[in-house]
């Protein structure tokens, strides 16, 4: 048994996946989005990163709107609530993540 206490399917001793971060685990490092700065993505890039979220509830007022990554990331919180009827919660999800892409990698 390994430090970690995990047998593989022959006895062996094996490695257990270290749990991954929050930020390792970040939803925006799908699909070609991955390659690409945020703020030049799509409109369906956008609505990707709502898929990757658990939002794809909104693809479709977001695409009504044309929204792609260079506005969204000018639109606040108060736009996400007003203008495309998400929810408070729902509105600090897409923007707390699509922040987080913008960060570079390191």
């Amino acid at each position: 048994i390994s430090q970690r206490g995990v047998l593989n399917a022959t006895g062996a001793a094996a490695e257990r996946p270290a749990a991954a971060s929050p930020r390792a685990a970040k939803p925006t490092d799908a699909s070609t989005r991955r390659k690409s700065h945020p703020e030049s993505w799509s409109i369906n890039q956008v609505g990707e990163f709502l898929e990757d979220l658990g939002l794809a509830q909104w693809k479709s007022s977001f695409k009504e709107q044309s929204v792609d990554g260079k506005l969204l990331s000018n639109l606040t919180e108060q736009d996400l609530i007003s203008e495309l009827g998400l929810n408070a919660f729902h509105a600090k999800k897409v923007l707390l993540y699509f922040r987080d892409a913008l960060e570079p990698d390191d």
